[in-house]
């Protein structure tokens, strides 16, 4: 079966190379209100909540709404949580707790005192809400009287939240050793040691319903892997990984998202090896990232807005020289296309887009136009001016015309006979793609377009009206609607119809 692959070339050079997704980006002029993002999630209702340096935002598929409390100490907000009923909850660096009632951002604790003024994890049971500190232990919070109980000493580095159940990376005091905890309703188990001693920024993550602790030692990342009985597995971390700053660690479709000060890149962990590695948005510093309810991916940035990705196989490609772009292309097939740039260099990709092959035209002129004949197994290259081309792929031999095929505006095989070829005069037939002499004027006058509908006839829009070329009877047969001539912007055939956009906006269909 064919594939299809959609590419979105941009100014660029001789070698297409640089690639990246094809992604939205939203910054603060696009109703955002900010740059600024730290945290995001999607609701049981398939809004898209944002924790942003200039408060919540929610995004409800239509437009961007901050939220605000007149008693915040700082609108910034963090740690984006849905309890059991799908209700938002965030705090601040100041340890205030709020949670979203009757689309109002509600002040539901301030704890400044428990949390020392330290960002600190929480979840939220169907009775209390657990707060996990650095400094003083953790907490739990009666949901309807407020009541504060202490429930633990132990000082958490970092949380990673289940279903029922909360994994803690802790500090025990007095011994300052460290712990990997679980914490169920208000009981808190132990579950293995680990010697942290010397780490910065330790970090614990939940995957595939079992453990991955991130820190960094003498500037460079390192992972341990701990299974379900509690095995500790170091792992080679990627070279691509061991230094840059990784902000947060995702798991999306069994696969590890690790948002980064270069980007997003994603792996599989197969064997304590990260494998099929992929790099998105490079150079953005990414602080989380979700895939939507749509499939698409929602990535926020530290200091560039929101980006999102439909769909991570389409592929944005740039070129060296900011002189060249890409000016035409044509797909030879469910692998293979070509590209022309305004430099004059044809472009011979494969799929997945490796580069193959280059030929370079020896002016370096313009290329408007291409088509490839597979009658003659030959590349038409038409050039603005009076420039044209005839280039055999496999060769490399490139035979130049004059006044043959240039300022095309369509070209197309009609039959084994007959090659079409319309431009901004006139609309004729050749019989050999070489060979000038064996020429056919159909009409004079300046094309717009055209579309074969059989191996005998052809629509052919020219700038006055719409028409339709029967090789059987050599007869071109103007095309009407209401006895008035058609202006027609575009040609599809779709199944046994002609469908034909015009310049009124309607569409017009004729089986």
């Amino acid at each position: 079966m064919s594939r299809l692959f959609v590419i979105l070339f941009l100014t660029c050079s001789s070698i297409l190379y640089a690639q990246d997704v094809v992604y939205d980006h939203l910054y603060n002029n696009d109703q955002l209100p900010t740059a600024v993002y730290y945290d995001i999630v999607e609701d049981h209702n398939f809004n898209i909540w944002l924790a942003s340096g200039n408060g919540l935002v929610k995004y409800d598929g239509d437009q961007f709404i901050t939220y605000t409390n007149e008693k915040q100490r700082a609108i910034t907000v963090f740690n984006l949580t849905l309890d059991q009923d799908g209700i938002l909850w965030c705090n601040n660096l100041y340890g205030q707790i709020f949670y979203v009632k009757n689309d109002q951002l509600q002040l539901f604790y301030d704890a400044r005192d428990l949390t020392g003024g330290q960002l600190s994890p929480f979840q939220v049971k169907e009775a209390s809400l657990q707060l996990f500190t650095r400094s003083n232990g953790i907490f739990s919070i009666n949901r309807k009287s407020k009541v504060v109980e202490k429930i633990s000493s132990k000082l958490t580095l970092s949380a990673t939240k289940g279903s029922d159940e909360t994994q803690l990376l802790s500090l025990n005091p007095p011994q300052d050793d460290f712990s990997i905890d679980l914490i169920n309703n208000d009981t808190i188990t132990s579950i293995t040691t680990i010697d942290l001693s010397n780490v910065i920024a330790p970090m614990i993550t939940r995957f595939q319903e079992e453990l991955l602790v991130h820190y960094m030692l003498n500037n460079e990342n390192k992972i341990i892997h701990i299974d379900a009985q509690n095995r500790k597995t170091p792992l080679k971390v990627p070279q691509e990984l061991r230094t840059n700053r990784i902000y947060n660690i995702k798991e999306i479709n069994n696969q590890l998202w690790f948002c980064t000060n270069d980007g997003v890149w994603r792996y599989s962990l197969k064997e304590y090896n990260f494998n099929n590695p992929l790099h998105l948005l490079k150079s953005q510093s990414i602080s989380s990232i979700i895939k939507d309810f749509n499939g698409n991916l929602w990535a926020t940035s530290l200091d560039n807005g929101l980006f999102i990705v439909s769909d991570i196989n389409k592929r944005r490609f740039t070129l060296e020289n900011p002189k060249e772009k890409v000016t035409a292309s044509y797909s030879l097939g469910s692998n293979k296309m070509v590209v022309a740039t305004s430099l004059g260099g044809i472009y011979l990709y494969e799929n997945p887009l490796s580069f193959t092959k280059k030929h370079q035209l020896k002016d370096s002129n313009f290329i408007e136009y291409l088509y490839y004949d597979t009658q003659y197994e030959k590349l038409i290259i038409s050039g603005i001016g009076n420039d044209s081309y005839t280039l055999d792929l496999d060769s490399g031999h490139l035979i130049e015309h004059d006044l043959f095929y240039n300022s095309a505006k369509s070209i197309t095989r009609l039959n084994d006979t007959l090659l079409f070829y319309g431009n901004f005069k006139e609309a004729l037939f050749y019989k050999n793609p070489d060979d000038k002499s064996q020429v056919y004027t159909i009409r004079q006058q300046r094309v717009k377009e055209a579309l074969v509908i059989d191996n005998n006839r052809i629509i052919i829009s020219f700038i006055d009206g719409t028409y339709m070329y029967d090789a059987r009877y050599d007869k071109l047969i103007e095309l009407t609607h209401k006895n008035a001539s058609i202006y027609s912007n575009s040609l599809t055939l779709k199944q046994d119809e002609l469908w034909i956009a015009t310049k009124s906006g309607t569409f017009l269909i004729s089986e």
